[in-house]
């Protein structure tokens, strides 16, 4: 059965390393470091089943990235979850008010970020 792949869109090496170690048993990963990066990425590949994506990065944010993609008829319908640090409740609403599935903190649990992962790619596909 073929891997659903999942777009990584993070600054941190830390955070690209630890998501694609911990996920490549379950899913087809790639990591690109900013917004920008991940329009290219979108542009020049076969579409992903998911986008998780950091709040705050340079260049594009995250936010920004999602607004950008809803504008897309090819890109607007893929599931799109945002982490972040921030934990302000006014940016979480923001974003959730922008599309997002889900909004998760950092630091965040691995295990827990899979399953919310694989529920976000099971309800698009139904």
């Amino acid at each position: 059965m073929e891997k659903n792949r999942i777009l990584l869109v993070d600054d941190s090496d830390f955070i690209t390393t630890l998501v694609s170690e911990y996920f490549s048993d379950e899913f087809c990963i790639n990591t690109v470091g900013d917004g920008e990066e991940a329009l290219h990425f979108l542009r020049e590949n076969d579409s992903v089943d998911l986008i998780v994506s950091d709040l705050n990065m340079p260049d594009m944010n995250g936010l920004q990235l999602k607004k950008m993609l809803k504008n897309s008829l090819i890109f607007r319908n893929i599931p799109f979850i945002i982490l972040s640090g921030d934990t302000g409740t006014e940016k979480k609403i923001e974003c959730l008010k922008s599309g997002v599935v889900d909004f998760i903190e950092k630091p965040f649990n691995p295990e827990e970020l899979k399953i919310r992962c694989i529920n976000a790619i099971k309800l698009s596909q139904k």
